[in-house]
Protein backbone atom coordinates (compact mmCIF):
# COMPACT_ATOMS: atom_id res chain seq x y z
CA UNK A 1 0.00 0.00 0.00
CA UNK A 2 1.66 3.35 -1.02
CA UNK A 3 0.25 5.22 1.75
CA UNK A 4 1.26 3.09 4.48
CA UNK A 5 4.69 2.93 2.79
CA UNK A 6 4.77 6.26 2.57
CA UNK A 7 4.02 7.13 6.62
CA UNK A 8 6.32 4.12 7.31
CA UNK A 9 9.22 6.26 5.33
CA UNK A 10 8.58 9.15 6.84
CA UNK A 11 8.59 7.78 10.43
CA UNK A 12 11.75 5.57 9.71
CA UNK A 13 13.42 8.48 8.32
CA UNK A 14 12.36 10.81 11.55
CA UNK A 15 13.58 8.02 14.10
CA UNK A 16 16.90 7.76 12.71
CA UNK A 17 17.26 11.74 12.74
CA UNK A 18 15.77 11.91 16.44
CA UNK A 19 17.97 8.70 17.24
CA UNK A 20 15.44 7.77 20.10
CA UNK A 21 14.70 4.33 18.76
CA UNK A 22 12.08 2.37 21.60
CA UNK A 23 8.70 1.02 21.34
CA UNK A 24 7.16 4.36 22.89
CA UNK A 25 8.65 6.53 20.91
CA UNK A 26 7.87 4.75 17.78
CA UNK A 27 4.49 4.59 18.65
CA UNK A 28 4.63 8.12 19.64
CA UNK A 29 5.91 8.72 16.41
CA UNK A 30 4.15 6.65 13.75
CA UNK A 31 0.81 8.98 15.06
CA UNK A 32 2.19 11.65 14.42
CA UNK A 33 2.92 10.97 11.32
CA UNK A 34 -0.55 9.45 10.37
CA UNK A 35 -1.79 12.73 11.19
CA UNK A 36 0.67 15.25 9.35
CA UNK A 37 -0.29 12.58 6.60
CA UNK A 38 -3.77 13.52 6.37
CA UNK A 39 -3.16 16.65 6.59
CA UNK A 40 -1.17 16.67 3.25
CA UNK A 41 -3.59 14.59 1.56
CA UNK A 42 -6.34 17.14 2.00
CA UNK A 43 -3.92 19.63 0.51
CA UNK A 44 -3.16 17.33 -2.44
CA UNK A 45 -6.94 17.11 -2.90
CA UNK A 46 -7.76 20.88 -2.72
CA UNK A 47 -4.79 21.97 -4.77
CA UNK A 48 -6.00 19.75 -6.98
CA UNK A 49 -9.36 21.21 -7.02
CA UNK A 50 -7.90 24.23 -7.25
CA UNK A 51 -5.51 24.01 -10.59
CA UNK A 52 -9.05 22.51 -12.06
CA UNK A 53 -11.51 25.87 -10.34
CA UNK A 54 -13.45 23.09 -8.53
CA UNK A 55 -14.66 24.00 -5.06
CA UNK A 56 -16.89 23.44 -2.34
CA UNK A 57 -15.82 19.59 -1.97
CA UNK A 58 -16.62 18.01 1.08
CA UNK A 59 -13.66 17.44 3.20
CA UNK A 60 -14.09 13.68 2.87
CA UNK A 61 -14.36 13.73 -0.60
CA UNK A 62 -11.19 16.37 -0.72
CA UNK A 63 -9.25 13.08 0.84
CA UNK A 64 -10.27 10.34 -2.02
CA UNK A 65 -8.85 12.98 -4.26
CA UNK A 66 -5.90 13.38 -2.53
CA UNK A 67 -4.68 9.78 -1.67
CA UNK A 68 -4.96 9.31 -5.76
CA UNK A 69 -0.84 10.92 -5.22
CA UNK A 70 -0.47 8.07 -3.09
CA UNK A 71 -1.76 5.26 -6.27
CA UNK A 72 0.18 4.76 -9.24
CA UNK A 73 -0.73 2.66 -11.82
CA UNK A 74 2.11 1.61 -13.86
CA UNK A 75 4.32 3.16 -12.28
CA UNK A 76 2.87 6.72 -12.75
CA UNK A 77 1.19 8.74 -9.95
CA UNK A 78 -2.41 8.50 -10.17
CA UNK A 79 -3.59 12.16 -9.17
CA UNK A 80 -0.81 14.04 -11.45
CA UNK A 81 -2.70 11.31 -14.21
CA UNK A 82 -6.02 12.26 -13.23
CA UNK A 83 -5.00 16.27 -13.62
CA UNK A 84 -3.18 15.89 -17.01
CA UNK A 85 -6.27 13.72 -18.43
CA UNK A 86 -8.41 16.69 -17.16
CA UNK A 87 -6.62 19.24 -18.83
CA UNK A 88 -6.32 17.49 -22.01
CA UNK A 89 -9.84 16.32 -22.36
CA UNK A 90 -10.71 19.89 -21.84
CA UNK A 91 -8.66 21.00 -24.71
CA UNK A 92 -9.04 18.13 -27.07
CA UNK A 93 -13.31 18.92 -26.23
CA UNK A 94 -12.71 22.53 -27.29
CA UNK A 95 -11.35 21.88 -30.44
CA UNK A 96 -13.26 19.22 -31.67
CA UNK A 97 -16.81 21.08 -30.56
CA UNK A 98 -17.58 19.00 -27.70
CA UNK A 99 -18.35 19.54 -23.93
CA UNK A 100 -15.39 20.89 -22.71
CA UNK A 101 -16.84 21.06 -18.88
CA UNK A 102 -17.93 17.26 -18.83
CA UNK A 103 -14.89 16.62 -20.60
CA UNK A 104 -12.84 17.98 -18.13
CA UNK A 105 -14.50 16.90 -15.07
CA UNK A 106 -14.65 13.33 -16.70
CA UNK A 107 -11.33 13.41 -16.57
CA UNK A 108 -10.35 14.57 -13.61
CA UNK A 109 -13.13 11.95 -12.01
CA UNK A 110 -12.31 8.67 -14.39
CA UNK A 111 -9.90 7.36 -11.88
CA UNK A 112 -11.58 8.27 -8.60
CA UNK A 113 -12.17 4.65 -7.74
CA UNK A 114 -8.27 3.69 -7.11
CA UNK A 115 -8.75 5.68 -3.86
CA UNK A 116 -10.70 3.06 -1.85
CA UNK A 117 -10.11 0.08 -4.73
CA UNK A 118 -6.37 -0.84 -4.66
CA UNK A 119 -5.77 -4.13 -2.94
CA UNK A 120 -3.12 -6.80 -2.89
CA UNK A 121 -3.16 -9.61 -5.47
CA UNK A 122 -1.98 -12.93 -5.41
CA UNK A 123 1.62 -11.74 -7.32
CA UNK A 124 1.71 -10.02 -4.51
CA UNK A 125 1.37 -6.32 -6.09
CA UNK A 126 -1.37 -3.99 -5.53
CA UNK A 127 -4.56 -3.73 -7.94
CA UNK A 128 -7.30 -1.24 -8.65
CA UNK A 129 -9.70 -3.46 -9.30
CA UNK A 130 -13.12 -2.49 -10.37
CA UNK A 131 -12.12 0.76 -9.92
CA UNK A 132 -14.59 2.36 -12.90
CA UNK A 133 -17.16 0.72 -11.54
CA UNK A 134 -16.81 1.49 -7.73
CA UNK A 135 -15.86 5.24 -8.84
CA UNK A 136 -19.12 6.05 -9.96
CA UNK A 137 -20.93 6.74 -6.47
CA UNK A 138 -18.08 8.58 -5.51
CA UNK A 139 -18.02 11.06 -8.59
CA UNK A 140 -21.99 10.94 -8.37
CA UNK A 141 -21.11 12.74 -4.79
CA UNK A 142 -18.58 14.99 -5.64
CA UNK A 143 -20.63 16.58 -8.77
CA UNK A 144 -23.89 16.35 -6.24
CA UNK A 145 -21.96 18.54 -3.49
CA UNK A 146 -19.94 20.89 -5.74
CA UNK A 147 -22.37 21.40 -8.40
CA UNK A 148 -25.60 21.15 -6.74
CA UNK A 149 -27.63 22.73 -10.21
CA UNK A 150 -25.37 20.97 -12.47
CA UNK A 151 -27.70 19.46 -15.25
CA UNK A 152 -29.03 16.30 -14.96
CA UNK A 153 -28.04 15.59 -18.67
CA UNK A 154 -24.63 16.67 -18.15
CA UNK A 155 -24.51 14.61 -14.56
CA UNK A 156 -25.69 11.22 -16.43
CA UNK A 157 -23.14 12.06 -18.77
CA UNK A 158 -19.67 12.38 -16.58
CA UNK A 159 -21.17 9.42 -14.76
CA UNK A 160 -21.35 7.49 -17.96
CA UNK A 161 -17.66 8.31 -19.07
CA UNK A 162 -16.29 7.61 -15.18
CA UNK A 163 -17.79 4.16 -15.56
CA UNK A 164 -17.28 3.17 -19.47
CA UNK A 165 -13.38 4.60 -19.11
CA UNK A 166 -12.16 1.24 -19.66
CA UNK A 167 -14.27 -0.53 -21.75
CA UNK A 168 -12.73 0.65 -25.60
CA UNK A 169 -10.09 -0.86 -24.85
CA UNK A 170 -10.99 -4.35 -23.96
CA UNK A 171 -14.30 -4.59 -26.33
CA UNK A 172 -12.25 -5.98 -29.13
CA UNK A 173 -11.05 -8.91 -26.41
CA UNK A 174 -14.74 -10.06 -25.80
CA UNK A 175 -15.97 -13.25 -27.72
CA UNK A 176 -18.66 -11.48 -29.18
CA UNK A 177 -17.41 -7.80 -29.69
CA UNK A 178 -20.80 -6.97 -31.91
CA UNK A 179 -22.73 -7.40 -29.32
CA UNK A 180 -20.54 -5.71 -26.78
CA UNK A 181 -20.24 -2.72 -28.56
CA UNK A 182 -24.19 -3.09 -28.43
CA UNK A 183 -23.70 -3.10 -24.71
CA UNK A 184 -21.79 -0.16 -24.33
CA UNK A 185 -23.67 2.45 -26.77
CA UNK A 186 -26.87 1.21 -24.80
CA UNK A 187 -24.97 2.13 -21.13
CA UNK A 188 -24.01 5.48 -21.97
CA UNK A 189 -26.41 7.70 -21.35
CA UNK A 190 -26.36 11.88 -22.27
CA UNK A 191 -23.03 11.57 -24.39
CA UNK A 192 -22.02 10.33 -27.50
CA UNK A 193 -19.52 7.68 -28.35
CA UNK A 194 -17.06 9.91 -29.67
CA UNK A 195 -16.82 11.58 -26.44
CA UNK A 196 -16.17 8.65 -24.79
CA UNK A 197 -13.25 7.37 -26.73
CA UNK A 198 -11.99 11.37 -26.46
CA UNK A 199 -11.79 10.68 -22.74
CA UNK A 200 -9.79 6.83 -23.56
CA UNK A 201 -7.14 8.78 -25.87
CA UNK A 202 -6.72 11.57 -23.31
CA UNK A 203 -6.22 8.81 -20.61
CA UNK A 204 -3.59 6.75 -22.77
CA UNK A 205 -1.81 10.24 -24.07
CA UNK A 206 -1.77 11.06 -20.63
CA UNK A 207 -0.29 7.29 -19.40
CA UNK A 208 3.24 6.39 -19.31
CA UNK A 209 3.38 4.50 -22.34
CA UNK A 210 4.00 0.80 -22.72
CA UNK A 211 6.45 -0.88 -25.18
CA UNK A 212 3.94 -2.47 -27.35
CA UNK A 213 1.20 0.80 -27.10
CA UNK A 214 -0.88 0.01 -30.16
CA UNK A 215 -3.96 2.24 -28.51
CA UNK A 216 -5.26 4.79 -31.37
CA UNK A 217 -4.91 1.58 -33.55
CA UNK A 218 -7.25 -0.35 -30.79
CA UNK A 219 -9.87 3.27 -30.36
CA UNK A 220 -9.69 3.23 -34.12
CA UNK A 221 -10.88 -0.13 -34.48
CA UNK A 222 -13.46 0.22 -32.37
CA UNK A 223 -15.11 3.60 -33.68
CA UNK A 224 -15.15 1.80 -37.34
CA UNK A 225 -16.99 -1.04 -35.47
CA UNK A 226 -19.22 1.07 -33.81
CA UNK A 227 -20.27 2.71 -36.58
CA UNK A 228 -20.65 -0.59 -38.38
CA UNK A 229 -22.94 -2.50 -35.58
CA UNK A 230 -24.50 0.93 -34.52
CA UNK A 231 -25.40 2.72 -38.00
CA UNK A 232 -28.56 0.82 -38.53
CA UNK A 233 -31.60 2.69 -40.37
CA UNK A 234 -34.36 3.78 -37.85
CA UNK A 235 -37.14 0.88 -37.73
CA UNK A 236 -34.87 -2.02 -38.20
CA UNK A 237 -35.53 -3.29 -34.44
CA UNK A 238 -32.39 -3.93 -33.34
CA UNK A 239 -32.49 -4.83 -29.67
CA UNK A 240 -29.55 -2.83 -27.42
CA UNK A 241 -29.02 -5.21 -24.46
CA UNK A 242 -28.31 -3.84 -21.05
CA UNK A 243 -24.93 -3.67 -19.73
CA UNK A 244 -24.39 -5.26 -16.85
CA UNK A 245 -21.63 -4.82 -14.46
CA UNK A 246 -19.92 -8.41 -15.06
CA UNK A 247 -19.44 -6.99 -18.33
CA UNK A 248 -17.18 -3.59 -17.41
CA UNK A 249 -13.54 -3.85 -16.90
Amino acid sequence: DPLRREIARVTIETLIKDGRIHPSRIEELYDKVSKDMQVKIREYGEAAAFELGLTKIEPELMELIGKLHFRTSFGQNALKHSIEVAHLSGLMAAELGENEVIAKRAGLLHDIGKAVTTEKGEDGLYHCKDHAIKGVSIAERILNTYMCDIKVTNKEAILSLVRNHMQPLYILQKKNSKSAILKLANDLKGIDFESLLLLKKCDCEGSIPEKDDRHEETLNSVRELYYEVCSYPAGTGVQLCKLEDSDTC
